[in-house]
């Protein structure tokens, strides 16, 4: 199926200087933006506090949100070696069936989005991780904001 869908598997040895040569074009491409990137075990991984993506309490964009969304669809059109994981994160409050609903609602309007822009929806994929993954502490406000986030993860393909 990948193959159908346009992908251009990496040579393993070129994996690193692809990432590094992403990891710099997404920095230049959304400075000044409250994300965050890392890189994780062979990927490239771009935080970004719900707040900044989505109205409160709900799986709808701000427009800060589209944007920050067309301009990484726009970077990563003609990717065609990555793989784009979208996986949405709650905090604790309300129950984890209804944690792992609200991310899941809110990591398929991600991926809509990105298709919306141009992605290839064959090389997607989405994640409703629900409050199963906490970075911080949920007994604190701030901690609940800091679990409250969306990771993009860039996943090459390899031969």
């Amino acid at each position: 199926m990948l193959i159908k869908s346009g992908v251009t598997p990496l040579e393993r040895p070129a994996v690193a200087g692809y990432l590094a040569t992403l990891d710099g074009r997404l920095r230049a491409a959304i400075a000044g933006n409250t994300a965050a990137i890392a890189r994780v075990e062979g990927e490239v991984v771009v935080v970004l506090p719900a707040r900044v993506l989505f109205e409160p309490d709900a799986a709808q964009l701000t427009p800060a949100g589209e944007k920050f969304l067309s301009t990484l669809a726009e970077l990563l059109r003609g990717e065609t070696a990555l793989l784009v994981e979208a996986a949405c994160h709650t905090d604790r409050l309300g129950t984890a069936d209804e944690n792992e609903a609200f991310s899941t609602r809110r990591a398929e309007l991600v991926l809509a989005t990105l298709t919306a822009h141009g992605l290839d929806p064959r090389r997607l994929m989405s994640v409703g991780s629900g409050d199963r993954f906490p970075i911080a502490d949920n007994a604190t406000a701030d901690g609940r904001r800091q679990n409250r986030r969306v990771e993009l993860s860039l996943i090459p393909i390899v031969k």
